[in-house]
């Protein structure tokens, strides 16, 4: 994915993000890398200024999915696997902000 690519992308995810109280959000995974296939999802690690349920986190997993026509792995910081916070870590994230 092109860098003007990630820049819409960003803006789409942050525009559908406000109303949810999100602090942060970042890219990461194969969308973040440029190295996705048409059949990789976008993957999602957000922070919420206040906890939301497990049913408003499928809503809004959803309503990323419909605006960004692709399936969407959104993961919670407290939910973040040990096998991927290390890639999160090291930078491979195209964004970090909310601004």
């Amino acid at each position: 994915m092109k860098r003007t690519d990630i820049d819409e992308l960003r803006d789409k995810i942050i525009d559908t993000l406000k109303p949810w109280g999100v602090r942060k959000v970042a890219l990461f995974g194969s969308v973040a890398r440029g190295e996705e296939s048409s059949e990789s999802d976008i993957d999602i690690l957000v922070q919420f200024k206040e906890p939301i349920g497990l049913f408003a986190l499928a809503r809004l997993k959803r309503s990323l999915s419909e605006k960004l026509g692709r399936n969407v792995d959104l993961v919670t910081e407290g939910a973040l696997s040990p096998y991927i916070r290390p890639f999160v870590e090291r930078g491979e994230i195209a964004f970090l902000s909310m601004r």
